[in-house]
């Protein structure tokens, strides 16, 4: 692309709303996930940062299509649950700070036929969150990511996929 067309693309677009909605499929395990909030008349997407005033209801929008073609291994990867996270947003974080006291999983999906879905509204919003989309296939028999054995790790054994959070600020 030249530099005028990079240009004429970011102006248009925003850069910053762009670069947010990225998701990362290990294993090829969704395809064309769509992560939104709506709140307040708007809808954000993944990467976005909603504004809702204190007492509002958020809701949340997940729609993930499971992979349809083979992997680089050969095999169709079966998405087995989806999770929507959700934790509080109490500062800068910090390298030194690894605990997460305030992290949960609101509501869990098992896909039905071709998609993946489902819809989760937060009433009465209060304090400033943001919310993850986890997908598993589940096959290591724990649906929350296990740590690899060191010097057995296979990237096929246990496929995630997590879209970028949406950060929700109240005012």
């Amino acid at each position: 692309m030249s530099e005028a067309a990079r240009r004429r693309f970011l102006r248009g677009a925003g850069a910053l709303g762009v670069a947010g909605r990225a998701w990362a499929s290990h294993g090829g395990l969704v395809d064309d996930p769509r992560f939104e909030v709506r709140a307040s008349g708007r809808t954000e997407m993944m990467g976005g940062r909603p504004r809702v005033r204190r007492g509002s209801d958020v809701t949340v929008l997940i729609k993930a299509r499971p992979a349809n073609r083979p992997t680089s291994a050969g095999f169709v990867s079966r998405l087995r649950r989806s999770d929507l996270i959700k934790d509080a947003v109490t500062g800068r974080s910090s390298s030194e700070k690894l605990a997460t006291p305030h992290v949960k999983v609101e509501r869990s999906c098992e896909p039905h036929w071709h998609h993946a879905v489902f819809t989760h509204t937060f009433r009465n919003v209060r304090e400033p969150f943001y919310l993850r989309l986890r997908g598993t296939d589940g096959n290591r028999g724990a649906f929350d990511p296990q740590a690899d054995a060191p010097g057995a790790a296979n990237p096929w054994e246990d496929l995630w996929c997590y879209p970028n959070p949406i950060f929700v600020e109240v005012r």
